[in-house]
């Protein structure tokens, strides 16, 4: 009996440490996952690429033009709106900008960061008419 009562615990040990490890690869799994849609939400697709092939992801450029946009009294405008009302203006700008940057091989959506948006032009592909391919923009 008290082999047979042993060999019991033994074994509910061993899945108990199972489950443990179960749950411990289901949270990292999530984890990862919620890692992987924040990067694809800020970095740009050509930085994912180089980042999945473990290549490197800094780029050296002699000319690029940068956009940086922020909506001036935004902050004031926003204050007296409906939060629903400042989220749709915002997805509205930002999607409309976004289609435009997909729109365009010369540019490439940096980050958006509330009302501002930031784009580039001539990186991390260089484009000869950089400066011209972000007034178009």
């Amino acid at each position: 009996i008290v082999v047979n009562v042993r060999i019991h615990e033994l074994h509910r040990q061993q899945f108990l440490a199972a489950a443990r490890a179960e749950r411990a690869m289901r949270t990292a799994t999530a984890e990862l996952e919620e890692v992987d849609t924040i990067l694809r939400a800020t970095l740009p697709e050509s930085v994912l690429d180089r980042l999945s092939a473990n290549e490197p992801v800094f780029d050296v450029s002699h000319s690029a033009t940068v956009l940086f946009s922020d909506l001036a009294g935004f902050t004031a405008w926003s204050s007296v709106r409906e939060a629903e009302d400042v989220v749709t203006m915002l997805n509205t700008l930002v999607s409309a900008f976004d289609g435009l940057a997909s729109a365009s091989p010369a540019i490439e959506k940096v980050k958006t960061i509330g009302d501002a948006y930031w784009a580039v032009a001539g990186m991390p592909v260089p484009v000869p008419l950089h400066a011209s391919a972000m007034c178009r923009f």
